[in-house]
């Protein structure tokens, strides 16, 4: 055997034993950025659905409550409680499910997305 043949014999045996590691690992990153694109959809969908629960109780429950004069400290929190019970409905359980999965507290996140969307409103 000959230099060449042992250098092509050598590289053989480390391209098969390398190859199959390099595609576990790109197998595993495509599945983690897969897992990321749906989870970045979900907290879209969890925007969205604030967004909306916002805008519905301000033109309806707030507008009539401020056309009354009422709307005091009591009423805002009213409002606030049914824009989140409707943002949460709307995501549904299977978007909490995963949103939840990834370590993020959904109701702290649509909390602080409701008052983000209130304070942008209020501006």
């Amino acid at each position: 055997m000959d230099f060449q043949q042992f250098l092509y014999s050598a590289l053989n045996a480390i391209l098969l034993a390398v190859i199959p590691i390099l595609v576990a690992f790109i197998a595993q990153k495509l599945h983690v950025q897969t897992k990321n694109e749906k989870l970045n959809q979900y907290l879209d969908l969890v925007e969205d659905a604030v967004q909306a629960a916002v805008d519905y109780v301000g033109q309806t429950i707030v507008f009539e409550i401020k056309k009354d004069g009422a709307f005091d400290k009591a009423e805002q929190a009213k409002a606030f409680d049914a824009a989140k019970a409707m943002a949460m409905q709307i995501i549904g359980e299977t978007g909490k499910k995963i949103v939840e999965q990834a370590g993020i507290d959904l109701g702290a996140f649509v909390t602080a997305k409701i008052e983000q969307q209130v304070s942008c409103k209020s501006e």
